[in-house]
């Protein structure tokens, strides 16, 4: 199955609604009161509402960072009296009136007894530490680093709970911040004018990658090229480095020559996202180029391998779709396609058609809001 995917941080509202849960003692509250500030430091408008011991109800209202204190029972309030949660005491919470929906429902207990909570809440975004006997799963899941490691890694050393706490709502608040410019919008001038070509925005196609596992088949972006020179008006742009130019070649043999420029190795890098920034879409490989276009806020699309897991490496931006197959042995981390038993199947059975809409779709949805 192929399967176009984009980030949901671009999605979130000015003025988000959060629900924090922090059900614990005085102690593990008094701990997490630099991240609450964390959380209302990155969001001052927004909505927060948090769940705690009513032993810690007073302290929370004290420190006015949240509009809304919720007290529940769901320990008991001597820690020593600690006890795994029983089945009725998470049939009542599903019961309780949490006042959602909420855009963000974030657990900051890194003991897993009260992640099933997260899922009963009405929430878009539900965020925590992973859960070691529990199988849920999370939009942002970190793992715990209470207990030292052992074997091999006995000399790590376990991360302090007010700072893994941190950790937490700062990932949660960079996550949500990558609809925010990136620093290298900062550095660079507008796109100046390409030699050859009219002053419409082009398309861009980087057919190259690093790794030869990632780059999707020559063939297929010779086929896109062609199709798009016949169902758009604009003019391609071919880039990629040294490694590149027979690929740039190829492509640009069997397209009219007044529909395209061929950039490959004659472009710096650091000229390369001068030519971004101003582009009608960009299409490419999981390549440090398409992370480039992403970051830049280019209509991009990122034709993602099975080599790499896209849940750490696709490109974000305001306007990406990472097109992949769902394939049982990914991520494989093979660097060389002869190292693939089966071919890159995770690429070559990603038609140029599924991709050919995806950027016909971008063009329109692009051109409609010009």
């Amino acid at each position: 199955m192929v399967r176009v995917m984009r980030p949901s941080a671009s999605e979130f509202p000015e003025r988000p609604r959060i629900l924090v849960l922090k059900l614990d003692h005085i102690g593990d509250f008094v701990l997490a009161m630099r991240a609450f500030l964390e959380l209302r430091t990155a969001w001052p408008n927004a909505l927060i509402t948090l769940i705690c011991g009513p032993w810690n109800c007073r302290l929370a209202q004290r420190a006015e960072i949240f509009d809304r204190v919720i007290d529940y029972s769901f320990f008991p309030e001597s820690a020593s009296d600690n006890q795994r949660p029983t089945a009725a005491l998470y049939s009542k919470f599903a019961k309780f009136d949490v006042g959602g929906p909420y855009d963000i429902a974030i657990d900051m207990r890194y003991d897993d007894d009260t992640r099933p909570l997260l899922a009963m809440v009405d929430a878009k975004f539900r965020a925590g530490y992973a859960a070691k006997n529990i199988n849920l799963s999370l939009d942002l899941e970190l793992p715990t680093a209470e207990k030292p490691a052992t074997g091999e890694e006995r000399y790590s050393r376990p991360l302090h709970a007010e700072l893994q706490m941190l950790v937490l709502v700062s990932t949660l608040i960079n996550y949500f911040r990558q609809r925010e410019p990136h620093p290298i919008c900062e550095m660079l001038p507008k796109a100046g004018a390409i030699p050859g070509l009219s002053d419409q925005r082009s398309i861009v196609v980087a057919p190259g990658a690093g790794k030869t596992t990632s780059q999707w088949p020559l063939k297929n972006f010779a086929a896109l090229c062609a199709a798009l020179t016949e169902r758009t008006a604009h003019n391609l742009l071919l880039v990629g480095n040294q490694g590149d130019i027979e690929k740039g070649r190829i492509i640009s043999a069997s397209l009219p020559p007044d529909r395209v420029c061929d950039l490959t190795d004659k472009l710096p890098i650091e000229e390369l996202p001068e030519l971004l920034s101003n582009v009608a879409l960009f299409v490419g490989n999981d390549s440090g180029a398409t992370h480039m276009a992403a970051k830049l806020g280019a209509p991009t699309i990122c034709i993602f391998s099975g080599a790499a897991d896209y849940r750490i490496w696709q490109p974000i931006g305001p306007n990406v779709k990472t097109i992949r197959t769902e394939i049982e042995c990914a991520p494989c981390d093979f660097m060389r396609r002869e190292h693939c038993p089966i071919g890159v199947k995770c690429l070559s059975s990603i038609a140029v058609d599924d991709v050919l809409n995806t950027a016909l779709g971008m063009l329109s949805a692009s051109k409609a809001i010009e």
